[in-house]
């Protein structure tokens, strides 16, 4: 009799530090930085490795081990500003990187490895105003680069609220918002064709 053993490993950790800084005559700056870890890790002893066939032919079936992890680091690091003599101004700045990593020990690949780096740079600014009790705007902007296949974008937003205090009121709201995790090559099937 011969035992077969299967695990399926995951977690994730996250830290972050803020601080704020008053500056007289000129406005307050926040700054955050922080840093997140994700992992999987799936083995599996008796896992059944398929070989194609012809349709009338029967299935030929490999039982060998199979194990695959991935593993994604983000770090970050964002500014931001608030004039003093315009507080519903604000404007910012932030960097991001993310590393990525995968490993497979299967039939087919008996010891695969991939890394992956990117970089995400992002700036954006952002205001609201009222005109009297008719209508209140928020709009802002925002401006993006990723390094893993050169992307630039802009992220537009506004939204309007009319008749902001009565009982009453209309809303619009527009957004353009992108997000980049999926190019990031980032491996977590746990099957493995032949």
């Amino acid at each position: 009799r011969q035992h077969f053993e299967t695990t399926n490993k995951w977690g994730s950790n996250s830290t972050s530090i803020q601080h704020i800084r008053e500056m007289p005559g000129m406005g307050q700056l926040h700054i955050t930085a922080g840093f997140s870890y994700y992992l999987t890790d799936f083995e599996k002893q008796d896992f059944s490795y398929q070989r194609p066939t012809l349709p009338n032919d029967p299935p030929v079936v490999y039982i060998q081990p199979f194990r695959n992890a991935s593993e994604l680091n983000h770090g970050h690091l964002t500014t931001d500003f608030t004039p003093e003599n315009h507080p519903t101004l604000q404007t910012g700045v932030a960097i991001h990187r993310y590393r990525t990593a995968y490993l497979e020990q299967s039939l087919n690949r008996p010891e695969f490895f991939r890394l992956t780096d990117a970089w995400l740079f992002e700036s954006y600014l952002q205001d609201a105003r009222r005109f009297g009790r008719i209508l209140s705007v928020d709009a802002g902007i925002r401006t993006q680069y990723f390094s893993n296949g050169g992307y630039f974008n802009l992220s537009p937003r506004l939204q309007l609220r009319f008749f902001p205090e009565s009982r009453i009121s209309g809303n619009f709201g527009f957004s353009r918002n992108l997000q980049y995790m999926h190019k990031l090559s980032f491996y977590n099937a746990t099957t493995s064709d032949m």
